[in-house]
């Protein structure tokens, strides 16, 4: 079963209309073609107008799912999975003690 396809992959999308999923394809496509969406809330961040930072490609934590490496507090999803969410101290990614 590809990543996509798992249990946090599904729970963890934002829902779209049948137009604004027409619209996401194109998004997507453009700004993120190679990325499965499996532990990054794509159609989120396409609804919030997000882009990746054009010098990094690196997404903000906005939209990071639960089995994301980096799931921080930051995340709109922080609040549902609270001890799988990391903190960030400056550029520094401190796991939560449940990751380790």
């Amino acid at each position: 079963m590809p990543a996509s396809n798992g249990i946090l992959g599904q729970l963890f999308n934002t829902p779209l209309s049948p137009e604004q999923e027409m619209d996401f394809q194109v998004w997507k496509n453009r700004y993120a073609p190679r990325d499965s969406g499996a532990d990054y809330d794509l159609r989120g961040a396409y609804l919030a107008g997000l882009k990746p930072d054009p010098k990094t490609g690196h997404w903000p934590d906005m939209f990071k799912k639960p089995n994301h490496p980096t799931f921080s507090d930051q995340s709109i999803y922080a609040a549902q999975a609270p001890w799988l969410a990391g903190r960030w101290q400056g550029d520094t990614y401190v796991p939560s003690p449940w990751r380790l």
